[in-house]
């Protein structure tokens, strides 16, 4: 017999895997607010009408959570910094993957 709560509990993802997410979206919402905080007039990047960078970011907000899982963090704050350096963490392993010693 299925053991629902179990089940639940597993799905649910925890606290530290949100502010994972919210620290990779957190760049993006700076970037935006100093666009529409600027006092000059202009246009919104282009990117900002794609659906396609809509779902890239969300796809790197839960690898950001996924990240934090992995380490089993429980502070929130590294959490945060965490899904902050994620999409960094990403262009770094796509220009040079990291070697095993030897």
């Amino acid at each position: 017999m299925t053991d629902w709560g179990s089940l639940a509990q597993a799905l649910i993802p925890s606290k530290p895997f949100f502010y994972g997410v919210l620290g990779s979206v957190s760049g993006e919402v700076l970037v935006a607010l100093k666009l529409a905080s600027s006092s000059q007039e202009q246009d919104w990047p282009p990117k900002y009408s794609r659906k396609s960078f809509y779902a890239l970011h969300f796809a790197i907000a839960l690898i950001a959570g996924a990240i934090v899982e992995a380490y089993a963090l429980q502070n929130l704050m590294a959490a945060f910094h965490i899904g902050v350096t994620t999409p960094i963490l990403i262009e770094q392993l796509a220009r040079q993957p990291p070697t095993m010693p030897s």
